[in-house]
């Protein structure tokens, strides 16, 4: 079973989780097509308007957002491994070799640090992503539930004194996606926070290795202590006063 496979499985149980909806378990309730009619023409021509715009606008999101996870899914199917070349004999003597030779091998392991960091940040990215596109599915069903409330409002206001539309029932189908949004929305926050940590663990890493590559190899201890008694030394040294010719 591939990785891709497993991925497109979780979302669907995601979005069937998130959005009875979609997956058959809730069927959207609507205002019945006789009763709309019963509507007067202009009242219905300006609600229809209004929410016309409204679900176009949840219906576009909900195409960038899809978009956005086909991305991120190819991102990290794409993602290449960074490695790090030998870079052959190295000139001096014994104790420059060993220090060079621990120099790559710290450039080898900020390396594995940033293709550690960058695939925990794709990952990261991804599950943010699909989480965004889950909300998305619910901004679309509330707003439709919110568009079929207002239409059974309007019913309500042309239906004889004698009965009663059921108005409470598409004003409680409304607060009920509306919740599941929230809790959509929550959940897609949180998984952006752990994208964006994901996403300042990989500068660092980055900066790391750079930083690394600036400053190069250590020198030996011996080295560092011949610098150190030579650079002592000039601080020691008498400074001859300047002699000025007139």
């Amino acid at each position: 079973m591939s990785r891709s496979f497993v991925r497109w499985q979780g979302w669907v149980l995601l979005c069937c989780a998130g959005l009875g909806v979609a997956c058959g378990s809730t069927r959207m309730r609507s205002v019945q097509p006789d009763h709309w009619q019963a509507v007067p023409v202009a009242w219905r021509e300006k609600i229809e308007r209004v929410h016309a715009a409204v679900i176009a606008g949840a219906e576009e999101e909900r195409r960038a957002a899809t978009a956005a996870v086909a991305e991120a899914r190819r991102a990290l199917d794409r993602r290449v491994v960074v490695a790090t070349r030998a870079s052959g004999p190295v000139e001096g003597d014994q104790v420059w070799q060993e220090a060079w030779r621990a120099y790559e091998r710290e450039q080898a392991a900020a390396l594995a640090r940033i293709d550690s960091s960058q695939q925990a940040w794709l990952h990261a990215l991804l599950r943010w992503r699909e989480r965004r596109l889950a909300a998305a599915d619910l901004h679309v069903a509330v707003v439709r539930a919110d568009f079929e409330l207002a239409k059974a409002e309007a019913v309500s206001g042309y239906t004889p004194g004698d009965e009663d539309y059921d108005v409470a029932g598409f004003r409680g189908q409304f607060a009920r996606l509306h919740e599941s949004w929230w809790q959509a929305r929550q959940r897609a926050n949180a998984a952006r926070a752990a994208a964006d940590a994901e996403s300042r663990a990989l500068a660092k890493a980055k900066e790391g290795y750079a930083r690394l590559r600036r400053e190069g190899p250590t020198p030996p201890a011996a080295v560092q202590a011949a610098a150190q008694i030579e650079a002592e030394a000039l601080r020691k040294k008498p400074v001859v006063p300047h002699m000025h010719v007139w």
